[in-house]
């Protein structure tokens, strides 16, 4: 049961969150396949997943090529067969106000963290409602839920998603495969790195954590096994705060982010 033998796509499998997700359903038997843009990257992960055990593929991939989904569904074929489990990770962020965003920021936006995952999604689920199985993840975040000053592209975008699995679980509900979402708040990744990639950047969040800290990659894989268990049939169309209870408490403050604050992490 769980994930062993299964095929599980992660994309931006190369670092932060997608990094660690891979790794992990990789220590739980499943056969990964980490894609992202960065080849040089992936091979280093798939060799070190090989090198503790586990079975793992790099299959090159960007979300901004408008064929990305059927690179990623042929070359996942071609190394262990159809997919069974995706985990929608790979994205951009960045910092901007609503009056300064441009036509660009818009596209990219758009194309990274929605475009993309839909193609993907589009071109694996006809073997998975096939086969009679199969799991989809999506990546948000918790500013899909909740306001974050100056990202009206990362917010909505990551709300779309959200989107897309409410209008796929009843489309595929009676096919065996399930749609859920999970939502991050603050973790530190190479992403965040500018925010809190050292304790003294973490230590003015510390007061607004419940948990008394902020969120790690092993977080969000432990969440994502959660979804892609075999067991889980009935979890479906959830969406899951991980931000160790944040946004739904007291201790929640809308901390503004630093001034010329920014970020960029596309399919890593």
């Amino acid at each position: 049961m769980g994930i062993a033998d299964r095929v599980a796509v992660v994309t931006g499998g190369t670092s932060g969150l997608g990094e660690q997700i891979a790794r992990h359903f990789a220590s739980q038997g499943a056969k990964v396949v980490v894609t992202g843009r960065d080849e040089s990257r992936g091979e280093s992960v798939v060799g070190e997943i090989k090198a503790d055990g586990g079975e793992a593929a790099f299959v090159a991939a960007d979300l901004s090529d408008e064929n990305v989904g059927a690179a990623v569904a042929e070359g996942t074929e071609a190394a262990f067969g159809s997919a069974d489990i995706l985990v929608n990770n790979a994205g951009t962020f960045f910092f901007k106000p609503m009056a300064a965003v441009t036509k660009e920021d818009f596209d990219t936006a758009v194309t990274i963290n929605f475009r993309g995952p839909f193609l993907i999604t589009q071109a694996v689920l006809p073997a998975m409602a096939a086969n009679g199985f199969g799991r989809v993840v999506f990546m948000a975040s918790s500013a899909a839920s909740y306001g974050l000053a100056m990202t009206p592209m990362y917010s909505s975008t990551k709300a779309a998603l959200k989107g897309l699995m409410f209008a796929l679980v009843p489309e595929y509900g009676s096919s065996g495969v399930t749609f859920n979402t999970i939502e991050p708040g603050l973790i530190a990744t190479p992403l965040t790195s500018n925010l809190v990639g050292t304790p003294e950047l973490q230590e003015p969040f510390i007061p607004h954590q419940p948990t008394g800290r902020v969120g790690v990659p092993l977080d969000a894989a432990h969440a994502a096994l959660m979804f892609a268990d075999e067991n889980a049939g009935h979890l479906n169309a959830q969406s899951l705060l991980l931000d160790g209870g944040n946004t739904r408490t007291a201790k929640h403050s809308a901390l503004p982010p630093p001034p010329g604050s920014s970020g960029d992490l596309v399919n890593a």
